[in-house]
């Protein structure tokens, strides 16, 4: 794909998922933009471009947009072809490292830092932040770290390679680094006791040979009048044949995440295309959000 379409990640400074994204497109050579958005909802930009779907980050290529980190490293992956990283068949398990990793991650961060309507935000989506104990416990989630990076240092890097996957960075060290730069860097747990390069020598220098994101901004304003003035990846798309939803192809369907709270984020839209791991939908504005076939509920409109 020419890389005329303008890239815009929405996310926000503190987001791990964001980082995630970030880190994937530096790597890859792709320059993209970023477009601030509130860590918690309303989001106004996203609501005027009915824009329902609830999580950072979201990835604009031209009119494409992608929901979900699973749509968006697919849809980077795919697009970008002379910029993909490596890949491997055991890409799918250090993905489902890494969003395990995070759920004990979540426990190393002081409630101080999360602020209140933050926590009312995600309990709906993380229910441990509902726990009435939680800011006791740190030290249990210091303890899984400790294997975590156990796991990281004498598995994932036991070769002594630069990456996971070798001499060069792979799609592997992106499933599982975003979450370990995450808690070590930016939440500092490295600097602990116990935690640092005399402990875990290879897992600190895997994470110094990765290059810091860069990227530049772009106003709100300005994002959404270059989304709607942008062209397609595609310029058509289709309904999977074998579809299970197939014979709601060209019909409104409302979209939602299944762990959010039941008819708080519909998303509605007509079905336009599928493949195996994602649906698409159009917006009366002629946007199209792609999202990934697992963690979502589809239904016709009428019957949500």
């Amino acid at each position: 794909m020419q890389l005329s379409l303008p890239v815009i990640l929405f996310d926000y400074e503190g987001s791990p998922f964001a980082q995630k994204i970030r880190l994937l497109l530096t790597v890859a050579g792709i320059p993209f933009k970023s477009c601030t958005q509130p860590s918690i909802l309303p989001r106004p930009l996203l609501d005027s471009l009915d824009i329902k779907y609830r999580r950072i980050p979201i990835l604009a290529i031209g009119k494409d947009i992608y929901c979900d980190t699973i749509c968006i490293i697919d849809s980077i992956q795919k697009h970008f072809p002379e910029k993909r990283l490596i890949e491997s068949n055991a890409d799918p398990a250090y993905e489902a490292f890494g969003k395990r990793t995070f759920a004990n991650a979540l426990l190393l961060v002081p409630v101080s830092v999360f602020g209140e309507g933050f926590l009312r935000d995600r309990e709906s989506i993380f229910p441990v932040l509902k726990r009435p104990d939680f800011e006791h416990l740190g030290p249990t989630a210091l303890g899984e770290w400790m294997n975590v990076l156990d796991i990281v240092e004498n598995q994932f890097l036991a070769s002594e390679t630069p990456f996971i996957g070798g001499d060069k960075c792979s799609l592997a060290d992106i499933h599982v680094a975003w979450i370990i730069n995450w808690v070590m860097v930016t939440h500092k747990i490295g600097r602990k006791p116990g935690f640092g390069p005399e402990i875990f020598p290879r897992t600190h220098a895997w994470l110094g040979r990765f290059p810091k994101p860069e990227y530049s901004t772009i106003s709100e304003k300005e994002a959404k009048e270059t989304i709607l003035g942008s062209r397609y990846i595609f310029p058509s798309v289709e309904v999977h044949e074998a579809d299970p939803l197939g014979k709601w192809a060209d019909t409104n369907v409302c979209v939602e995440t299944i762990d959010d709270q039941v008819g708080l984020n519909k998303q509605y839209g007509e079905f336009i295309g599928s493949t195996k791991r994602e649906i698409v939908i159009r917006l009366e504005n002629t946007l199209c959000l792609h999202f990934p076939r697992l963690g979502i509920i589809v239904k016709r409109a009428e019957d949500s």
